[in-house]
């Protein structure tokens, strides 16, 4: 017994190895096993069929894994190619590798540039340190932004935009390589420039407009103490619809044809007036008030004490001003701006976000946080298939199934943008078949 003991654990650890050498791929190592015979043969051709089912199920697993990375590349081969934005892919020295349609039409790049030009041509020689600089950073952090470069098109002539740099796994295991990706800034400076002379001719426009009410027969009016008015103007026709003598008449009329929302403001002005008398000073104030054909007109209000020579209150001197134009400006320019600062974030969304659902999530809250909507649901179809919702913001579950995703889709099909406000009275009129909640604000569909 004691003699057959070592010999057993010689065996034991013989098949060990034997074993061991057939997991690591040592054939070379388990043939010296099998010469020495001390390797049983069917239980090493037993380990070699499942190693071979191993093997086949590891092969089927990187035929799948292939077919997934063709995918993955070919999705990502149609978004760089058809992303709004320009883009380019550079080594580490800014040799030009790949570029979109995009960008081949922003710069004047053709397919003989590939491989032949450098991003450094690109861009003036101003910024070339700043270039470098990015560049470093998205080596560094993995990604990188400038918002001011001047870029220079192949044709010679230049301009300004945003480059934002984003780190690439290298070819086959090679350096690094960058994504760059380029935002023409042109339209939106223009834009800028517009905004900026618009605001300056609505401030020349308000100016001018003040200094002709002063000298004009605008809307003024004076009582006395007890509120009876002793003058008003031929202005107050064009503004309320309603001429001198009906406001000499019922001093109360101006009060019920203001809009009940600013209605409680005017009587505590009032109320002010009464108590205070000539101790309250010049008060500048806006109300809404129905005209009698009735439109709302918006109206600047200035009222201040008439204080006699001997100091005796005579009671206050108001004028009115129709400023329902301004009113309407600003809210054009409010619009115009909050248009811009959303397809800035969008335009940052897309380029910093890789996966697509994190992408539809962000587009869906910049478009509530950012664009001024209640809610936002982005819907993807497949084929033939019903449009299911991918991503949401403001809306709960049970109002998203409600929502008439099929209708929708026709409806872009139809026509690309959709504005769907019906208390808008410029509003398109297709722009009705929107789904909103109630009370909600300007909603609209896209494609």
């Amino acid at each position: 017994m004691s003699r057959n003991k070592p010999t057993k654990k010689i065996d034991e650890a013989i098949r060990a190895r034997a074993e061991q050498a057939l997991r690591a791929g040592d054939f070379d190592l388990s043939q010296d096993l099998f010469d020495k015979g001390h390797i049983d043969l069917a239980e090493v051709t037993e380990h070699l069929r499942i190693y071979q089912a191993e093997l086949e199920v590891q092969n089927a697993e990187l035929r799948e894994a292939q077919l997934a990375a063709e995918r993955s590349m070919g999705r990502y081969s149609a978004f760089f190619s058809g992303i709004p934005v320009a883009a380019l892919v550079v080594d580490r020295t800014g040799l030009i590798l790949e570029s979109n349609h995009q960008a081949a039409h922003l710069f004047g790049l053709r397919h003989s540039h590939l491989r032949h030009h450098f991003l450094r041509r690109l861009i003036h020689h101003d910024n070339e340190r700043d270039l470098s600089r990015v560049l470093i950073q998205a080596e560094e952090q993995g990604k990188a932004f400038c918002e001011d470069f001047t870029f220079v098109r192949t044709e010679g002539d230049t301009f300004r935009g945003e480059l934002h740099v984003a780190r690439l796994p290298g070819r086959q295991g090679g350096e690094n390589e960058f994504v760059c990706a380029v935002v023409d800034l042109t339209e939106h400076l223009r834009h800028e420039a517009q905004l900026q002379q618009a605001h300056q001719e609505l401030g020349e426009s308000e100016a001018r407009y003040r200094i002709l009410a002063d000298y004009s027969p605008v809307w003024d009016y004076w009582y006395d103490p007890e509120g009876r008015y002793h003058y008003v103007s031929p202005g107050c026709l064009a503004i309320s619809g309603h001429p001198p003598e009906a406001f000499m008449d019922d001093p109360g009329l101006f009060t019920r044809l203001l809009e009940p929302e600013d209605r409680q403001r005017w009587e505590q002005h009032e109320q002010d007036i009464h108590d205070c008398r000539d101790q309250l000073p010049h008060e500048l104030m806006e109300f809404r008030l129905r005209h009698l054909d009735g439109e709302v007109r918006w109206i600047e209000h200035e009222c201040q004490p008439v204080v006699a020579e001997d100091g005796s209150y005579q009671g206050r001197r108001g004028i009115n001003r129709d400023i329902t134009d301004r009113k309407r400006a600003e809210l054009e320019v409010a619009q115009v701006s909050l248009l811009y600062a959303t397809l800035s974030a969008v335009n940052q969304a897309i380029v910093r976000i890789e996966d697509e659902q994190p992408l539809l999530d962000n587009l869906a809250r910049i478009a509530v946080e950012h664009g001024g909507f209640t809610a936002c649901v982005i819907s993807l179809r497949n084929g033939d298939n019903p449009p299911l919702p991918r991503a949401c913001k403001g809306l709960t579950p049970e109002q998203i199934q409600a929502m008439p995703l099929h209708e929708a889709w026709e409806l872009i099909n139809r026509q690309p943008y959709v504005y769907a406000n019906r208390e808008d009275p410029d509003a398109p009129p297709n722009g009705a078949s929107g789904h909103r909640p109630t009370g909600s604000r300007p909603s609209a569909i896209t494609h």
